[in-house]
């Protein structure tokens, strides 16, 4: 029987996330220490990520800052730099036509050949970061100590699939993980170690060896610094055939559920295509509150105030929801809801970015309905909420619309 106990990492959290658990964990990729050494392995033909770090990182708002490969960087100067083009955008020549001049050099017109500005193009990490404070209606002075609180840690980069792996929070040795290389990307489900479910035929050497890459997941979240009731969401990378530790981000606690829901639909209700995270037995009541970034229906929200995170639904309808809103508000949703316009296996595939793994793990529970659901759902909807009953055992849901 699993017995909750303290985080270390929450109670202290480090000020490099990434490499510190890393450090504490083991079977990690090579590390560098600091930006020189990694500019001079990329010069012996090694590939080096700068991995963003941040306090918060571990247990808050992720995915904010990009990691950029340095062998894509050849004329970076170093980390003040790198932080500089996060900040403040890369310079690149000005974009549209300029048009040439003539100039008079004594008695002589002389033609002068357009030439064209460089101006700063903001990063995607820039605008993920503006929608953060401004979000949370935070000034220059709490953007500044953002800012200077981000550093980087220098990774090789190894081949081979980027995993993200998690425990069910409900269902007992069953297990998530979510599988990414330059060909392949798709969503699996384990149970006892064995695959059940693949959005996409997954690779051979993901399946036969995924009770293995389970394994090193169950031993390194057990580890004392770590509560073991916490379903951590574990990043690894699988390279010729052995798994190595990339980070661990904090997930639902395990709460077990006490029921299996078998029972028949009744009329008015409709049956989840997914289902993550259980209801008490017999379900509960909930206050769901549309969020339409305009994905596929005709009435795209504007972002007004009161934001996402300041609201007071129970659960949230998420129809493109701007990232740094869905992430400031997922950790405090009992219930997030999606909408599969392309069908499950299309949905969960799609899923296996970071933004994707926030949405399907961060709330408590994690619905996926059909397309053919929506019109039903939307007809329900009034003043931009929707009351519902939920019922859930962590593999099957039915929700019906008050």
């Amino acid at each position: 029987m699993l017995q909750k106990r303290p985080d270390y990492f929450l109670l202290h959290p480090p000020r490099q996330p990434k490499r510190e658990i890393a450090e504490y964990v083991g079977s990690h990729p090579a590390l560098f220490e600091g930006h020189a050494c990694a500019k001079k392995a990329v010069a012996n033909g090694k590939r080096v990520r700068a991995r963003s770090e941040h306090r918060q990182d571990y247990a808050g708002v992720s995915g904010m800052v990009d990691s950029p490969l340095l062998n894509d960087m050849p004329n970076l100067k170093d980390e003040k730099e790198l932080k500089d083009i996060m900040r403040n955008g890369e310079w690149t020549e000005e974009k549209g036509l300029r048009i040439g001049s003539y100039e008079l050099e004594g008695d002589v017109w002389v033609s002068k050949p357009a030439t064209k500005k460089l101006v700063r193009s903001p990063t995607k990490t820039s605008k993920r970061v503006e929608d953060y404070f401004n979000a949370l209606r935070l000034g220059n002075g709490a953007r500044d100590a953002f800012w200077n609180g981000l550093t980087f840690s220098y990774w090789e980069e190894l081949g081979g699939y980027n995993l993200t792996i998690i425990a069910d929070s409900a269902i007992a040795n069953k297990h998530h993980i979510m599988v990414r290389n330059e060909k392949y990307h798709g969503y699996l489900i384990f149970m006892d170690g064995k695959a059940v479910y693949e959005s996409k035929k997954a690779p051979s050497a993901i399946i036969e060896n995924g009770h293995k890459i389970i394994d090193f997941y169950e031993i390194k979240r057990n580890m004392s610094r770590f509560d073991p009731m916490n379903c951590l969401a574990m990043e690894a990378q699988f390279y010729r055939a052995k798994s190595w530790f990339l980070q661990f981000l904090r997930g639902q606690m395990f709460e077990p559920a006490g029921f299996k829901l078998e029972r028949k639909p009744e009329k008015g209700e409709l049956v989840a295509l997914h289902a993550r995270g259980a209801t008490a037995p017999g379900g509960g009541f909930y206050i769901l509150k549309l969020y339409d970034g305009g994905l596929f229906s005709s009435r795209p929200q504007v972002w007004r105030r009161p934001f996402p995170h300041e609201d007071k639904a129970d659960g949230t309808i998420d129809l493109g929801l701007n990232t740094m809103l869905r992430e400031l508000s997922l950790r405090q949703r009992q219930v997030n809801i999606r909408i599969a316009p392309y069908g499950l296996d299309s949905e969960l595939g799609e899923s296996v970015t970071h933004e994707g793994i926030s949405g399907l793990f961060k709330p408590k529970i994690s619905l996926i309905f059909s397309m053919d659901d929506w019109p039903k759902i939307e007809a329900k909807i009034s003043g931009g909420t929707v009351p519902a009953w939920i019922e859930s055992d962590g593999n099957r849901a039915i929700m019906k619309l008050l």
